[in-house]
């Protein structure tokens, strides 16, 4: 179930996005919880998205005497209520809430699908969007009670990519190295101390239009053109540009699958569809391959039987089948899940008894199985 007071909506082409037609929904939502008046009107703070300062979502905020202030650009991770204290742990209770859903014996072999989803997110949000967390997270973006200082200085440094070294440029080709060095190594504090020096020694003149020379290296250096360089703007992105992202790695194609074809594709529909149900008697201790029908086709789960095959109260074959992981770092490597996967099988679905394993890992634990068989034509559910 939902928590008390909830609205759903939806995308109509189940983005996830907010859309315009949405963020109406949840004004109106906002409006009949908060009531606000006339006399006492209510502040929604809230992000620069397109969907937010739509004209009706304005409109229907000024009828309704909301008024709507949204946060700089980028600045959201500082300034967002929900971000500081709130979504952080949202994230955790709904992990929280699933992994026990997934542990829950009732639930073996079931998939997780989107009826789950709302008794997860019950639990989340009533844990994590307490009255607590949220007045946490107007006191530490400084949003109530108002301090203007809350955001650390150290927050507001260039990114990354301006902090490495500036290389020489062709006004500083003639100069010795110590010169060089010198006359670039001037950071952006200096330069708008100089600039503020000059502008109040020079009544009604701008910041914008005081050149700021920068220190020689020496008094004995000569002074000419080329040694004295001259900014009225010291940008990081005009010291240098923005890094560019490296080339994307080369991975080796498989010759099989170079100039793939509709003949190869049906000749591997057909090589799949030899896997088909097994008609010898499935004992105990057989590592067999189980069939499952997904939308993307067909997909296979690794096993080994708990039982000899049997009938049900319908007189239809079954198997009870442990079922294996396989390895995403080992090849051909199948491994138990910690918490035991048991499930029973239509015998038809039994697609292939397989050869015994060799046992991998430590003599304690014994926990993979490999197996001298290639998976690769085959979809296998990791």
């Amino acid at each position: 179930m939902l928590p008390p007071g909830s609205l759903v909506e939806g995308h109509p082409k189940a983005t996830g996005w907010m859309t315009r037609e949405n963020i109406l929904s949840y004004l109106k939502h906002f409006v009949k919880h908060t009531k606000p008046t006339e006399h006492s009107p209510v502040l929604l703070l809230l992000d620069n998205h397109q969907s937010h300062i739509s004209l009706d979502a304005i409109n229907y905020c000024r009828e309704h005497h909301v008024t709507m202030l949204s946060f700089p650009p980028h600045c959201s991770h500082e300034l967002q209520p929900l971000d500081k204290t709130v979504y952080g742990p949202f994230k955790t209770f709904c992990n929280q809430a699933a992994d026990r859903w997934c542990r829950d014996a009732t639930n073996r072999g079931k998939p997780m699908t989107i009826h789950t989803l709302p008794s997860i997110v019950n639990y989340g949000f009533t844990h994590a969007f307490s009255q607590k967390n949220i007045l946490s997270g107007f006191k530490s973006t400084g949003i109530y009670p108002f301090e203007r200082n809350v955001i650390p200085e150290d927050r507001y440094l260039p990114s990354y990519t301006t902090d490495r070294p500036l290389p020489e440029t062709e006004s500083n080709a003639g100069c010795s190295p110590s010169t060089v060095s010198t006359e670039i190594a001037i950071t952006v504090a200096e330069a708008t101390a100089q600039a503020s020096m000059a502008t109040a020694a020079t009544p009604g003149s701008t910041a914008a239009g005081t050149t700021v020379s920068l220190p020689q290296a020496s008094a004995t250096t000569p002074e000419t053109p080329k040694d004295k360089t001259f900014v009225s703007f010291l940008s990081p992105f005009a010291l240098r540009p923005f890094g560019k992202a490296p080339p994307r790695k080369q991975t080796k194609r498989n010759s099989d699958t170079d100039n793939f074809s509709e003949d190869e594709e049906c000749d591997e529909r057909l090589q799949l569809k030899n896997l088909d149900s097994v008609t010898e008697t499935v004992r105990k201790d057989d590592y067999v391959l189980a069939a499952f029908e997904q939308k993307g086709g067909i997909q296979y789960l690794l096993g080994i039987a708990i039982a000899d095959e049997n009938k049900d109260s319908d007189g239809d074959v079954e198997v009870d089948v442990s079922f294996m992981r396989k390895s995403s770092k080992v090849e051909n490597k199948f491994v138990k899940p910690n918490v035991e996967d048991i499930g029973s099988v239509p015998k038809h679905n039994i697609h292939a008894i397989l050869p015994p394993p060799v046992a991998t890992g430590t003599s304690r634990t014994k926990s993979g199985l490999v197996f001298n068989i290639d998976f690769s034509k085959i979809k296998l559910w990791r």
